[in-house]
């Protein structure tokens, strides 16, 4: 090890020093060996103007490993340490020091105990390098400040770890990591994007976290409980694929750009209560087994809850959210392949008598259906269309003689198919597939009566919003009306000539009215 010291490698140009594929043992029994490493590799690693950069990949690490004895002590009060930070970091940094100041006072003034001990925040100044790392024992790395990049794939964290209150100022990559214990993230700020793509975890606490950038966790899997309550997301919020076996709850936590949770599986509830959306939210493919609580959230001018092909089912799962506003936030693209989602939220919302909810997915799955009754009259068919049409369309006239060749031996069965041939890229897929359809070609009396059946809905969604608008309903029954009343009026008064008085019991001959026998 002191060999390993006084000869520090190069990595990506930075002095670093190289501990990789070592077996650290760090358990209380071995306290001597302990106490000199720590030392040691603390001294070496905090001296001098040059960072250092610390390797543990592929290390076995035993017993407790603790951050904080590699780490530079900054105490609450003081700038000496100031030069190394930008100044987001010193802004953060005077920021951590005021609350803890202000709860250091409200320790004393409520609880009435003598003043404690000046807190302390701990600087790393140098890269950390934790790929493939096997830490045996728990791993300490609270209220620590990482002025460098961190990178632990493939890292394994088997009794748990906590860095709740930490700073992270550069990329950081927890790629394919194992938290086998409980994970406090609680209070923890990313200043550049996070990784935790692939990693799996058994508890995790992210409450009062806040991340500035993209914060990724794709394909990650949670075993047990997960909390996000009151997390920040500035970033991008990329949560496709993941797997939460266990409940979640992002309860007070805010989204400023896109959360996607893309082909994702809820096992567990799902907590979203008084969440605030600014940007859209993707459930496109999500799967949702239970509960999925949007109460009381908050979706921006234009956010909404993109729920195309969501596996839903009204018997086992159940949607709640604030009557009459949810159901104005979910939204799918087409019809197709979403006729029983959508019927199976309305069921949701009948059985929690949220009736404007429920009038509102209706009308939105009518328009689905008017958008798409119109696509068949109006756009082009690929399975029948003339090449020219497929040029005025946007093709070039190579893709429209691929797609001509095709359709000889086979038509298509969906606009999508088009990819699969050659010479056509997504872009070109994007710029056409609304003006494109795949179906059997229509003839004219198919085509008069579709028109008809289009005219009808048109004018019922028009006037009544599918019969799910009773102010609309009201409105236009009071000028239809209006109007035929005034129809009526004006062909009395104006209508020419003169009524003709009939009297349907003439007088008799002595001029008096007829006498019955009775």
């Amino acid at each position: 090890m002191q060999q390993q010291l006084d000869t520090p490698v190069q990595r990506d140009g930075k002095p670093t020093i190289d501990l990789r594929g070592r077996r650290i043992d760090l358990r209380p029994e071995n306290g001597d060996f302990g106490e000199r490493f720590y030392r040691l590799l603390q001294t070496q690693l905090q001296s001098g103007s040059t960072p250092l950069g610390l390797d543990l990949s592929n290390a076995i690490v035993q017993g407790p490993f603790d951050l904080q004895r590699l780490s530079l002590r900054e105490p609450l009060y003081g700038d000496a340490l100031f030069p190394l930070l930008t100044e987001q970091e010193q802004v953060q940094l005077q920021r951590d020091r005021a609350r803890l100041s202000q709860l250091s006072q409200l320790s004393r003034s409520l609880l009435l105990q003598p003043q404690p001990q000046a807190a302390s925040l701990f600087l790393f100044r140098g890269a950390l390098v934790l790929s493939q790392t096997q830490f045996e024992g728990p791993v300490n790395g609270t209220h620590l400040f990482f002025l460098g990049p961190v990178t632990a794939r493939g890292a394994t964290f088997r009794q748990g770890a906590s860095f709740a209150e930490s700073r992270f100022s550069q990329p950081t990559t927890w790629i394919a990591s194992q938290w086998q214990g409980e994970a406090r993230w609680r209070g923890a700020l990313f200043f550049d994007r996070v990784r935790f793509d692939q990693s799996q975890w058994e508890q995790a606490d992210f409450q009062n976290s806040e991340f500035f950038a993209l914060a990724g966790f794709t394909q990650a899997a949670f075993a047990q409980a997960a909390r996000f309550s009151r997390v920040h997301f500035r970033g991008t919020a990329d949560l496709a694929q993941t797997h939460w076996q266990g409940t979640v709850t992002f309860l007070k936590s805010q989204f400023d750009q896109e959360l996607f949770f893309t082909d994702a599986r809820f096992v567990g509830a799902v907590n979203l209560r008084q969440a605030r959306f600014a940007q859209p939210v993707n459930l496109r493919g999500a799967t949702v087994q239970r509960q999925l609580d949007l109460g009381d959230s908050v979706f921006g001018a234009g956010a909404y809850l993109n729920v195309a092909n969501l596996d839903f089912d009204a018997d086992q799962a159940e949607l709640l959210g604030s009557p009459g506003q949810v159901g104005r936030v979910l939204s799918v693209p087409s019809l197709t392949g979403n006729e029983t989602l959508l019927r199976n939220l309305v069921r949701n919302f009948r059985q929690r008598e949220q009736v404007a909810d429920a009038n509102q997915l209706e009308y939105l799955t009518e328009r689905l259906r008017l958008q798409q009754w119109q696509r068949q009259l109006t756009a082009t068919n690929l399975n029948n269309a003339s090449p020219q049409r497929l040029q005025r369309l946007g093709f070039t006239a190579a893709q429209a003689a691929v797609i001509v060749a095709q359709r000889q031996i086979q038509p298509l069965v969906q606009v999508s198919d088009m990819l699969n041939l050659d010479g056509i890229n997504l872009a070109t897929y994007v710029k056409v597939r609304d003006r494109a359809v795949v179906q059997t070609p229509l003839t004219r009396g198919q085509r008069l009566q579709l028109g008809a059946k289009w005219l009808g809905l048109a004018a019922l969604l028009l006037m009544s919003h599918y019969g799910t608008n009773v102010g609309l309903v009201l409105g236009v029954g009071m000028v239809a009306v209006a109007i035929a009343s005034g129809l009526f009026w004006g062909v009395d008064r104006f209508g020419g000539g003169h009524p003709q008085r009939f009297n349907l019991h003439p007088p008799n001959r002595w001029g008096w009215p007829p006498v019955w026998p009775w």
